[in-house]
């Protein structure tokens, strides 16, 4: 999925007004009390089982506003291996994207498979993204073969 196809999906979902308002516990995901993916509900409601449950969601970078992140992460459990800043689009859209870096196009042309979270949600599921959460928009980090996170240039 190209980045302006991941921020017309950003625009649709933010438009509809999903994390207006969302702080703290609330903004674990923007619809953590039905577990319904909020793209997929208006096609057909999809339950996700999550990686984490929302009990064992520790504070690790609160307070930095929501992102977008794929269900190769968040429900199948893999490491960020591709994180990347864009201008947000909204007052609690941090920028931040984040994927595992094994996404087929087909899996990131089908919106139910990425959903909104709290960045905070997604540093419990991967601490390693915690130093780059500062980093302005504009960059991109990469993890290859199982290493650290580095920087990389980010694709226009």
């Amino acid at each position: 999925m190209t980045r302006a196809r991941l921020f017309d999906i950003a625009v649709l979902v933010l438009t509809a007004g999903t994390c207006a308002g969302l702080t703290g516990e609330d903004a674990r995901r923007l619809d953590t009390d039905r577990r319904r993916s909020i793209v997929g509900e208006e096609r057909n409601p999809v339950t996700k089982q999550f990686k984490i449950p929302a009990s064992q969601i520790r504070s690790v970078a609160p307070g930095l506003g929501s992102a977008f992140a794929s269900d190769m992460i968040t429900v199948d459990g893999k490491r960020v291996g591709y994180m990347y800043r864009e201008e947000p689009d909204g007052d609690t859209d941090s920028g931040w994207r984040f994927l595992s870096g094994d996404e087929s196009q087909a899996y990131l042309d089908d919106a139910a498979h990425l959903e909104i979270y709290d960045v905070n949600t997604i540093a419990s599921y991967d601490p390693d993204i915690v130093p780059h959460l500062s980093a302005p928009v504009g960059w991109a980090f990469e993890r290859e073969d199982g290493g650290p996170l580095v920087e990389i240039a980010a694709e226009n």
